[in-house]
């Protein structure tokens, strides 16, 4: 009797802790969804080429309107005269403000600030090779490279978390969202969204290296990057984190090589973000302007609980059924959405991707354009990286 307790006390001893659910889960779900990454990639590529075909036909169509000023009896005389004018079409917005930014930097116009770095940098390190006149097409290249990148992240996401099938409707998902067009124009929202999937993947898959990188890049790209902060944390964290049997207790279980790995991945997002803020205190003496510029396109900040108010007002403040009050709601839409998203797969998905979720919506709601009639415009375009 006392052989065996004694052996009983040992077993129990040499087992103090268990590793979290969840990871046990994943591992399960794995085996049982298993996937071809390359059939993945090259699905993804597909849809992502249809949808600029799709794009380039839309234009053509749009272009033809406006020069024969959708006159019916007109229509039939020609369309654009050549394919630059199709392609000139696409410059619009801030696509003056990135390539400016890409060939003079950000000094000395200080409103440049409000534009992060990655993607003039790419655009400029392109067009050393073909010189000044290849610039917009360069920024429009990289610009759909990126967006290649984000339909493969999304699809990689989909296929590894619910299996293959699941990867066909997360890039129907994508393709149909109606401002992901917003991906086919010299803008870095389609670049930002491929290194947030793949940040996303390489943290599940625990490639924490890989993972701290797209962090880091993402960052540079968007201010919505620092939306990946806290999902990664909580990534590795968990990871790394086991129960005691006996006080029911968490315990961080790392070596000095984990630790160095997690301060990486919790360092990725603020040093890409820090990087910036140096510079621009280099050039204009304050670290902070790319914040305080905002307040040029009369953005401003409002408390999240004051949204609802904030929208509701937009709404009704408009005449009923016109064009100003059908874009307010266009823009406010989805925000709704995904809200309502994030709240009902919140039990059904890792609580990183739920995290993340909530922190694209706070990024993006933070600070609407409230001086303007709609306070939410272009938050669909942010809102992409909700994807």
């Amino acid at each position: 009797m006392s052989a065996t307790q004694d052996a009983t006390s040992t077993t129990i001893q040499a087992e103090p802790v268990a590793p979290p659910i969840e990871h046990a889960e994943e591992e399960a779900r794995q085996e049982a969804h298993p996937f071809d990454w390359r059939r993945i990639a090259l699905q993804a590529a597909l849809v992502w080429l249809a949808m600029r075909v799709v794009y380039a036909v839309s234009t053509y169509i749009a272009v033809l309107f406006l020069k024969q000023g959708f006159d019916p009896v007109q229509m039939g005389l020609g369309g654009p005269t050549y394919p630059g004018e199709l392609f000139r079409t696409w410059y619009q917005w801030d696509v003056g403000w990135y390539l400016p930014i890409s060939n003079e930097g950000y000094a000395p116009d200080v409103r440049r600030a409000a534009f992060f770095p990655l993607y003039p940098l790419l655009i400029n390190l392109g067009t050393s090779i073909g010189g000044d006149p290849t610039r917009y097409p360069v920024a429009m290249l990289i610009a759909n490279l990126g967006a290649l990148a984000a339909f493969v992240g999304v699809a990689l996401v989909a296929a590894r978390e619910k299996g293959a099938a699941a990867a066909s409707y997360a890039l129907l998902a994508f393709a149909a969202y109606p401002f992901a067009f917003f991906t086919a124009a010299a803008y870095p929202d389609g670049l930002f969204v491929g290194l947030a999937a793949f940040a996303l993947l390489f943290a599940r898959q625990h490639v924490w290296y890989a993972a701290a990188a797209c962090a880091f890049l993402a960052a540079l790209a968007r201010p919505t990057g620092i939306a990946l902060a806290i999902p990664l944390i909580w990534e590795f964290a968990s990871r790394h984190t086991t129960w005691n049997r006996d006080s029911r207790l968490p315990r961080l279980a790392v070596t000095w090589r984990d630790a160095a790995k997690g301060a990486l991945v919790a360092g990725a997002v603020p040093l890409g973000v820090g990087l910036f803020a140096l510079y621009l205190w280099s050039v204009f003496g304050d670290p902070l302007v790319f914040v305080k510029i905002q307040s040029y396109w009369a953005h401003a900040f409002v408390p999240p609980w004051d949204l609802p108010a904030l929208a509701w007002n937009s709404i009704g403040a408009q005449l009923e059924w016109s064009f100003n009050q059908s874009r307010v709601i266009i823009d406010i839409a989805p925000a709704v959405l995904f809200l309502g998203l994030t709240v009902a797969a919140a039990r059904r998905l890792p609580a990183s991707f739920t995290l993340y979720m909530a922190c694209v919506l706070l990024v993006s709601l933070a600070s609407p354009l409230v001086a303007y009639f709609n306070p939410f415009a272009s938050v669909g375009r942010y809102l992409i990286a909700a994807f």
